[in-house]
């Protein structure tokens, strides 16, 4: 064959990048095929993609060339929506779906503003103007810093896979967020009156309102998170044993627990189960309202009701609030981490270890008959 129509029947490309095939040599369609390596037996092992134009072509060779590890200067023109899309079909492998889910909803509402850019040619000033937007928009700072730091993982992974070799974010402001220093803790007594403000909330409202007294009772009896209490089903209670082993996502989907340690049965007043369990008797949950809706509803409960309970109340303080209890009660470390689900005892005594009992006195006491 001649030259001429080598050249004619390939365009071939740089050194390492591999060649691609007109369509009128490959059955209608554009191929790319590249070396990937050398084989045990000193052949080439080969990889190609096909696609109708070239541009799609264009764009799966660069992926191919980034899944086999051999990203050239030639991705350099890759666009951020490309390298999304990569970056998401890569995570959609490695990742829970909680995990994935939270970098899809980045896609819409962030990563969506830079699709049309080339990864290469995106700046600072470009990703601080975006979130600027977003803060502008009426974003909380911390919600704001969460999606800073989602562009931060893409364009770690743009860095890994050679197409950039530095992120543009690293030149962006943080946000400054505001928080709580003091942990808020409710007393007894204003655990009570909430308690009973609550029913009679309740015994009040529309027909088909969604209850908010069996949902605080049941968080002071367990202080689980939020979304493990939202996730519980009543297939989940077994006397007076609550099984915790999913958790309920922002969006009102069911997701795996985030660590093993979450994973946990825990003993609960089997008369706090029934009265619960009264609000709900012909649901398959627990409680009828999804995490987000409920928030909403008690942070309205909540501010009707300041006048009971401490300055900037949270219901995480919930949780504080049961873990402090049993501690005061006398309940070891121990029990009290293992209920919260913590990691260990160690996390349990970074929050708490200020409201266990004094025994210092009582340790010395015990010495007054020697």
């Amino acid at each position: 064959m001649s030259e001429s129509k080598k050249t004619k029947r390939r365009q071939r490309r740089g050194n390492g990048e591999g060649s691609i095939t007109p369509p009128e040599k490959n059955h209608g369609k554009w191929k790319y095929t590249t070396t990937v390596c050398i084989g045990a037996d000193g052949k080439q092992i080969r990889r190609s993609v096909s696609a109708t134009t070239k541009a799609e072509l264009m764009e799966l060779a660069a992926r191919l060339r980034i899944e086999c590890g051999m990203a050239t200067a030639t991705d350099k023109d890759m666009t951020f929506s490309d390298l999304v899309k990569l970056f998401l079909e890569r995570k959609a492998n490695e990742s829970k779906s909680s995990t994935l889910k939270k970098y899809q909803s980045m896609d819409n509402t962030v990563f969506v503003k830079l699709y049309p850019y080339k990864v290469s040619k995106i700046t600072p000033d470009m990703v601080n103007e975006i979130l600027n937007q977003l803060k502008n928009e009426g974003l909380k700072n911390s919600t704001v810093n969460s999606y800073r730091k989602g562009l931060a993982t893409v364009f770690n992974f743009a860095i890994k896979c050679d197409i950039i070799s530095k992120s543009p974010v690293m030149g962006t402001v943080k946000m400054a967020e505001r928080k709580r220093t003091v942990m808020v803790l409710p007393t007894k007594s204003q655990i009570d009156t909430l308690l009973a403000r609550a029913k009679e909330r309740d015994s009040k409202a529309r027909v088909g309102a969604a209850p908010i007294y069996p949902v605080i009772l049941l968080e002071v009896a367990t202080g689980l998170r939020r979304g493990e209490l939202f996730g519980l089903t009543k297939a989940d209670i077994e006397g007076n044993k609550v099984h915790v082993n999913k958790q309920m996502e922002a969006d009102g989907t069911i997701a795996e627990l985030k660590t093993a340690s979450s994973y946990r049965t825990i003993t609960v007043s089997r008369k706090v189960l029934d009265e619960v369990l009264a609000y709900s008797p012909d649901s398959r949950e627990v409680f009828k309202i999804t995490s987000a809706a409920f928030w909403q509803v008690f942070k309205r409960f909540v501010k009707k009701n300041s006048d009971i309970l401490p300055e900037n109340f949270h219901f995480h303080d919930l949780r504080h609030f049961h873990a402090t209890y049993l501690l005061s009660k006398g309940i070891g470390v121990q029990n009290v981490s293992r209920r919260l689900g913590h990691a260990d005892i160690a996390t349990t005594l970074s929050y708490y270890s200020h409201y266990l009992p004094q025994e210092d006195e009582r340790a010395a006491e015990l010495f007054e008959d020697f």
